[in-house]
Formats: C-alpha cells, structure tokens, sequence
C-alpha cells in the first residue's frame, strides 16, 4: 500500500481537477489518499474534503495554519509503515501513473526518492528541460502521457534531488532521513531538497520515473511568495550541502539525461503510423544553416512543407562540419546533428564511416524510402547505404554532378562545355583547374573512373528525375543504360500574376531587370557588360550578387536590390515596374527558378537558348532566346528588337498569363504518388529511431555524433559574443562589406 498524501491550501478549482485525475486513475481499495488541509481560507475547501471522506480517504483539517513542510510531515506520520507519494494540488495523474511509480522505486533498496516526467517539473520537465512547457500542440494531457509511456527508454536514470510536485519516498528512507525540516523551511521551497541532500550522506540516491508523466500547473497556491522563499531557502542549503549543491548545479548545466526529453522530442516529431522518407542533400535549407539558400534547398523545402502532412519527412543534410538530420511531422519537427568533418575540397566517393552513419540513420528512423537531392560532400555513401538495406531508392538530378566534379561544367576559361564531352577532353579540362585539390594530371582517366562510380550509383536507383528535358538528355547521353529509370518531372513553383497585357503600342521595354545570385557562370560579366553599353536603359539586379566587377558597378543606370525570398519578389518588380527579366547565364541551367520567378509575375524572359532556360522559354512562348556563345551583344540586339515590335512583346506577355501553373502543392502530391507505388504493404507504427538517439553520442569509424564537440563549440561561441571586440562588431555589422565571406571564414575557427 501506497499513502498519497495531497497537503491543501487553497486552489479550490486546480484540487478538484487533481482529485479527479486521482478517483480515475488509482486504484485506492489498495493505496490511500490522505488529505491534509492547512486551514484553507478558501471556505469552498473544508466542505469538498469532508465530502470525500471514506474508506481510505482520510481528511485532516488543522485549527491553524502550520506551514508547507509541518502539513506534509502530518501526513507522513499518518502514514507510519507506508511509502509516501506527495502530491501537490496543481497536478492531473495520469492513466498507471502509481503502479509504473512506485514499481521503479523498488527497482534498488538505495532509492530514497522517486520523480515523474511533468510539463513544469524543472529537471524533469519535458519535453523542455528546465522550461514550463504547455501541453504539445495536438495532444491532451491523457493522450501525451501515453506517448511519453511507449516511447520511454526505461532508463529510470539518478537525479540529483526529487521534484516536489510529485514525490514518491520510500519509508526505509523516512525511518533513517527524518522528516522534513519544517523549522527552516516552513512555506515550502528547498524542503524537498534538504531531505534529499540528507538522504545522498546516508547513501540513499533519487532516480527519475521516464515512463509516467504528470501534468503540473505550477505554483498554485504561492504564487507571490515564490522567488523570495527560493533565494532564503537556497542560501540555506548552499550553507548546508556545498558540495551537494555544486553537484546539482553541474547537474543543471549538464543536463546529463538529455536523453529522455530528446527522446519524446524525437517521438513528437514523428507521427507514429506514418511512412517515412529520408530525404538526402548536400546542404540543409533550415534557417540559420550553412548556406541554407539555392535550388536544391529550396525544392527540398518544398516538398517538405507538403509532404510532411502525409508522411513523416526526415532530412539529412550538411551544415558545415556537421550532419544535419531533421524529422518533420505534421506539425513538431526534431533535429540531431552528427560530426562528419568539414567538407573536403577534393570530392570523395567512397567513405565508411559515411556509409555506416548513413545506414544508422536510415535504420533508426526505420526508413521506408530514401529520395536523394545531392550529395556533394556525403560521397556516394547515400546510394550504398539504402541500398544494402534495401529500401526503395530515388534520386533527383539538380545538376551535373554525377556527369562531372565541377557540377556545372563550366571550362577554365569561364565557357559552358556542353556536359557530353569525354575522355581526354575532359581530362585535359581537368588539368587545367584549380579548384579541385589536387593535380589532376597525375590521375589518368580520372574522369572516367568518376562517371563509372556515379553510374554504377545511379543504377542502384528504382526511379531517377530530372527537372527539365535537357539534363534528362544530357545525362542519357552519358548514361544510356538510366533508360527507362529517368524520367522529366519539374519543379513546382508559387506565384500569383500581378499584372495586364500591354496596349502593343509605344517602346514596352524601359526597365530590365537580372534575378537571381549573379556570379560569373550565371553571366555577371555579361549583365555589367550591358549595363555599360547601354546608358538609356534602366537595370536591376535583384538578388545576391558573386562577382566582384559587378558589386562594386556604379553606373547611375544600376539598381542593386541586394537578396530576395519568393515571397517579397512580385512586390519588387511591381515596385520597379520590371519589363522584361533577362538571365545571362552561360551554362545550361537544370531548370531554371528565375524563369519560374519572371513567368510567375507575368514578365517575359530573354535569355540564351542553353539548357532549362532555353528550353521553357523556346516551349512556353515566353519570350526570346538568342544563340548561346552570342554574349552581351546578342541579347542587346534582341532587347533592341522587342522594343521596336510592342506586339510582340504583348504576345509574349500573355503566354506568361496563359501559362498554366504547376505549383509546388501539385508537384509534392506527384513525388507521394511515386512513393507510395514504390513502398509496398502498409505503414506501421515504428519505435526504432530510439536506438538512433542512444547512438547518437557514439562514434562511428572516423564519422561520429558531435554532441560534445557542439558543447564546446556553444561554451566558446558564448566567450566570443561577451567579448568587447564582439559587441563593438555588432555595431558596424550593417556596413560591413563581404559580411557573408567573413562570417564562412569565422565559422572554421568557432
């Protein structure tokens, strides 16, 4: 038998609430519930405790008020021979919530105390530690305390002192610790903690109870007295336990059983039931993450903000030095990270310790298909891994990565090479370069060997995309034997029109503007080469800029916007009344988002007939092309032309209207119908990503998680941003030039 004692004053509705989670969820013909009211002046109390009073439910009112501890001392004494739970009125139980308690503190005749999991329960708060967290969007109370029971790691790990909402004593630790201190700690605060410290000197430990939860409102019924009874009363114990309280507050820091709460993160993150997909990249679009903004990222981030509703979404990206691996649910979302090293400027293949951590993850989230994006900077280790487990295996082809190492096949001398030479064409190239790490002259056939491992990695693929025509072309030209596995399927893209078809009449071309990151491949040097020979002209760059020229432009007819997010760009070129978007590029984009962007917003397009670009403008009507190689001169000429024929240009202008919009809701819902046909039976619940999180503290052949390393990193990232110098930085950092170079550079020592 079990005596719960409920010690009382005031908090008339949060007691009814307690009493009731209590009738529902115990089983009192073999535990007692005895309630010690503390002369409450709350006359609703009295009258409700005495109407409860019968067989084991015993009612005590005092005639004055004792005090927190001499009310949970009475008790205890009423109690004699039993083991004691101590709970407070502020509180819901939950469903098994006594038996899973007190079946862990019989577990070890040196338990004194035992602590449940609770919302506000400082070091056993969850899923925050330390914070007063509310109830998960999506659950109850009841619903929550199941999950926090079936994923429990049954750890029922030491702490270093109990909580005392909901406080569990065994009576051996009674007879030997004493009661509660009530001369010193008299309203409560710190009274737990002494018995406890008292308890550790006579070799007693406290342990945490991780697989019952119990709501905890908080400070029901001292709200005001709180902070100033918590500083007297810890001044008392830091004079009594120096060295105990030290321990708690490594404790505190520490956080040395993050496991439970990341855990029940982890659980909440993933809806149980559901499918999951991994989806694989060379970088994390995440907020915050190393170089978070590009094509890639961003189609990721498409397909996880619809697909996460239908599918447990788990991404696995590179963020600088680490592995990045983030589970989108419907709604909460996790990330871990793992240390993979910084990425090599030299590109690997081949890695064990990649491929092993790539398997733990696959494993552990119990991973029912693998689509990857890229894998730049993870080797193929990706395609291997899925493989050897066995599970369904997609890949998109965003670029020409698996064609060749320069991803873009870009020359040495600035020119697109066409990504279908071969042999010595390419080898020679190669020599040529400075970029990949090594003398590429002491490996023949390097390039051979290179497309023999991709190819032999795409194979391994049930089903390969492409997001345009020419890269499913290009890469057939290489790789015939992906007939019949690569398919074309675009990327969706969101944009409303926000403008009418031009009268036809008068010069329609004014303003012309270059989206996008501008660097040397996607033609900076023949945007500046334009803007200077044609004065008359207003132009625009919206978007980053990566060419130094360019930057540092100060012709009077330039207008540099700096970055931009989807969501703000129709209000840019509605603001700067943008006729017509040009994209010098001079290498065949793969498919070409700024297209997307101008077609979108109802802006036709010039730009070179290479690659994607060409081909949806050339196919979609909505604009112009000019021969690729024909430079600045070239599309000078045609904007010549566009301008001299305004119907024409209005005939462009409504292709742009009348294009129909694939967005990115109808693409994701193409990628799930894809998935399902490829995952055979149906989804079922899966726990197995809890070994993934016990792991993840584990290294692995060179590859291991950076838990520690992250730790250390935090403490001095926390020095630096204390420092003088640090602070005077944020001062100036708005005027600061090559902010972005700067901040990669400091990143490597942090």
């Amino acid at each position: 038998m079990v005596d719960i004692i409920v010690p009382v004053y005031n908090a008339f509705e949060d007691l009814q609430k307690c009493v009731s989670s209590v009738m529902r969820h115990t089983d009192l013909t073999r535990n007692r519930l005895i309630f010690v009211n503390d002369c409450s002046p709350d006359e609703r109390i009295a009258p409700y405790l005495d109407s409860l009073a019968g067989e084991n439910i015993l009612v005590h009112h005092n005639e004055k008020n004792m005090g927190f501890s001499a009310n949970v001392n009475y008790g205890i004494r009423c109690s004699q021979d039993n083991d004691v739970l101590l709970l407070n009125t502020d509180t819901v139980v939950t469903r098994g919530w006594l038996n899973k308690i007190s079946a862990c503190a019989a577990r070890d005749s040196h338990i004194a105390s035992v602590t449940p999991l609770s919302n506000r329960a400082e070091i056993c708060s969850v899923p925050g530690y330390l914070e007063k967290n509310d109830i998960p969007e999506g659950y109850t109370v009841d619903s929550f305390a199941e999950l926090v029971e079936r994923c429990s790691l049954h750890l029922y790990p030491q702490i270093s002192v109990a909580i005392g909402f909901c406080m569990y004593i065994r009576r051996e630790a009674i007879r030997k610790v004493g009661l509660f201190d009530a001369a010193a700690f008299e309203r409560g605060y710190g009274e737990e903690n002494d018995f406890c410290n008292r308890a550790a000197l006579l070799g007693f430990y406290h342990v945490m109870c991780d697989d019952t939860f119990i709501y905890h409102t908080g400070c029901a019924s001292f709200r005001e007295a709180r902070n100033e009874l918590c500083i007297q009363h810890e001044k008392i114990l830091r004079a009594r336990y120096p060295d105990l309280m030290h321990q708690a507050d490594v404790y505190l820091r520490d956080n040395p059983n993050m496991q439970v709460s990341e855990n029940i993160k982890l659980h909440l993150a993933l809806d149980q039931g559901r499918r999951n997909i991994l989806l694989v990249s060379h970088r994390d679009f995440r907020k915050g993450a190393d170089d978070n903004v590009g094509g890639v990222q961003l189609h990721v981030s498409d397909l996880v903000r619809h697909l996460r509703g239908q599918f447990n979404v788990i991404v696995a990206a590179r963020d600088g030095d680490r592995l990045a691996v983030t589970a989108y649910g419907s709604v909460h979302s996790y990330t871990m990270w793992f240390y993979i090293g910084e990425q090599t400027v030299t590109p690997m293949l081949h890695n064990p310790g990649m491929k092993k951590l790539f398997r733990e993850i696959m494993e552990g989230f119990a991973v029912d298909l693998v689509h990857i994006q890229h894998t730049a900077g993870l080797t193929l280790a990706p395609f291997e891994a899925a493989h050897e487990l066995n599970i369904p295996l997609v890949c998109t082809l965003h670029d020409y990565y698996y064609l060749c190492p320069t991803v873009k096949c870009m020359r040495p001398d600035g020119s697109f090479c066409g990504a279908r030479q071969k042999g010595e064409t390419c080898d020679a190239c190669l020599r040529e370069r400075e970029d990949l790490g090594f003398d590429a002259a002491i490996v023949p056939a390097y390039m051979d060997c290179w497309r023999e491992e991709c190819g032999t990695a795409l194979k391994l693929c049930d089903r390969l995309f492409a997001p345009s025509r020419s890269v499913q072309e290009d890469y057939l030209h290489t790789f015939p034997a992906l007939e019949g596995k690569l398919s074309v399927l675009p990327h969706g893209t969101d944009f409303a029109v926000r403008r009418s078809v031009p009268d036809g009449k008068g010069n329609p071309v004014n303003r012309v503007a270059f989206l996008g990151g501008l660097s040397p491949e996607k033609g900076s040097g023949t945007a500046l080469e334009m803007i200077e020979a044609v004065p008359d002209l207003r132009w625009y760059v919206i978007g980053a800029i990566g060419d130094d020229a360019l930057a540092a432009s100060g012709a009077k007819n330039l207008k540099k916007t700096g970055p931009y997010t989807r969501e703000i760009l129709p209000e840019l070129l509605d603001r700067y009344s943008i006729d017509l978007v040009c994209i010098p590029s001079v290498w065949a984009e793969t498919f070409c988002y700024t297209v997307s962007e101008a077609v979108g917003c109802g802006i036709p397009v010039l730009c070179f007939d290479l690659g994607a670009q060409g081909e949806r403008v050339r196919d979609g009507g909505f604009g112009w092309t000019v021969p690729a190689g024909g430079g600045a001169a070239a599309l000078l000429d045609k904007i010549r032309e566009i301008q001299a024929d305004p119907a024409d240009y209005a005939r462009a202008v409504q292709a742009c209207l009348d294009a129909q919009n694939y967005d990115t809701a109808a693409m994701s819902a193409r990628y799930a119908e894809i998935y399902t046909d490829l995952m055979p039976g149906k989804a079922q619940r899966k726990e197995c990503f809890t070994a993934l999180l016990q792991r993840q503290g584990q290294s692995a052949a060179g590859i291991g998680a950076s838990s520690a390393r992250v730790e250390e990193l935090s403490a001095k990232l926390r020095e630096i941003e204390t420092a003088p110098s640090y602070q005077l930085m944020l001062r100036v950092r708005k005027d600061l030039p090559f902010k972005g170079t700067l901040k990669k550079i400091v990143k490597r020592f942090v």
